[in-house]
């Protein structure tokens, strides 16, 4: 029965000094929770019929995008779900972290735009795809 109580004991003491961590404003011992979702993927390069016209480079929050940058620009219903400016995302079998820097056209529902600099081939060969990607959880 001894044996039995201190593994659970152990467990209450953890729970407790989560809690405790938790309530005092400070960071959690435990890593914070990710939101993973599938969705469509296709490619963009730097260039004015992939672009807004007269502002090739520029993002929707004004940034400037430039070649080797790991930027990703999002469909309107992923920026409700948290995916918002700036938001690192991780997508499923690529080294890099990407960063939320640019919008689609509200036309776009699930949706990625992974940005290839001016490497049309690469986008091309990009071509679409359906990927897995996670990013943290909002507040």
């Amino acid at each position: 029965m001894i044996q039995f109580l201190l593994p659970i004991h152990g467990i209450l003491f953890l729970l407790a000094l989560s809690l405790e961590y938790n309530g005092q404003g400070s960071a959690s011992p435990f890593p914070a929770l990710d939101t993973t979702i599938w969705v469509d993927a296709t490619a963009y390069n730097a260039t004015e019929e992939q672009t807004k016209k007269g502002n090739v480079g520029v993002g929707a929050w004004g940034d400037h995008i430039k070649e080797g940058m790991n930027v990703i620009a999002v469909s309107n219903d992923l920026i409700e779900m948290g995916l918002t400016y700036k938001t690192e995302v991780r997508i499923e079998g690529f080294r890099k972290v990407y960063t939320v820097m640019d919008k689609m056209h509200p036309r776009w529902t699930r949706k990625i735009d992974i940005f290839m600099g001016q490497d049309r081939e690469a986008a091309i060969l990009w071509g679409k795809r359906r990927v897995k990607i996670t990013f943290p959880v909002t507040d």
